[in-house]
Formats: structure tokens, C-alpha cells, sequence
């Protein structure tokens, strides 16, 4: 069975749309849902929703195997 998952943003747009204050923080700093891993470029990425609690801000980001935002 092939797995799939849809999304309201392709990845570009996901990447370009995750505040800057947030890329290169472990996604466990907020408040997190880890949702899939897709192959990008040719590495394991994930895509995870969180939210940040003191800004009252949510999105979908990508992360590199080490949970790691991008």
C-alpha cells in the first residue's frame, strides 16, 4: 500500500513560510505533531506541525533526522 499524505502548502512553501526565529531549533522546543517523512533533495525529511505557545503561532515546518527545523 502506498502511503500518502496531502498538504495545503508544497514543501517550498512550507519552508519559506516557517519564521525565522524557528529554524535551527529542535521542533521540541514547542508544542509539536510529527506528520510524515518524505524524501527532499535526496534526504529524510519531516514534515511536522507546531505550534509556539508564546506567540500564539502555528505552521507546518520540515526537520532533518535530527529534529532539527530547517
Amino acid at each position: 500500500m502506498d502511503n500518502q499524505i496531502f498538504l495545503n502548502k508544497t514543501f517550498a512553501e512550507i519552508y519559506a513560510t516557517t519564521p525565522d526565529y524557528m529554524r535551527g531549533v529542535v521542533c521540541t522546543e514547542y508544542n509539536a505533531l510529527f506528520l510524515s517523512t518524505i524524501d527532499y533533495c535526496g534526504k529524510p525529511t519531516g514534515i511536522v506541525a507546531v505550534w509556539d505557545g508564546k506567540t500564539d503561532t502555528h505552521c507546518l515546518v520540515l526537520i532533518n533526522e535530527f529534529g532539527i527545523i530547517l
